[in-house]
């Protein structure tokens, strides 16, 4: 069974329920990294091996950042691209494209 992988899209799933009520960077980092805790204690006692605490702390902030991108409303766009600075039209909600 790989933790890993369980808790990285255990913690997607809880970003992208949480992502909306949230206005500060700093608040969403706390969240992320408590909700990256929580699932990776749940899963330790569900019978998946730890992870290190590094490891995990570089799965919370991959989630974390990724989320806080596609929920951010700067007018450089999920991808930072620098032709379109001032885009009026960027929406306010950002699907993660998967569905």
């Amino acid at each position: 069974m790989d933790t890993g992988a369980e808790l990285f899209g255990r913690l997607n799933a809880w970003c992208k329920d949480h992502r909306h009520g949230v206005r500060s960077r700093k608040q969403w980092k706390y969240m992320a990294y408590g909700a990256a805790e929580d699932i990776h204690q749940e899963l330790v006692a569900s019978g998946f091996a730890p992870l290190s605490a590094d490891l995990l702390r570089r799965t919370a902030s991959h989630a974390d950042w990724w989320w806080w991108k596609q929920n951010s409303r700067s007018p450089y766009g999920r991808a930072h691209s620098r032709h379109v600075k001032g885009n009026p039209v960027k929406p306010t909600v950002l699907d993660d494209g998967i569905e």
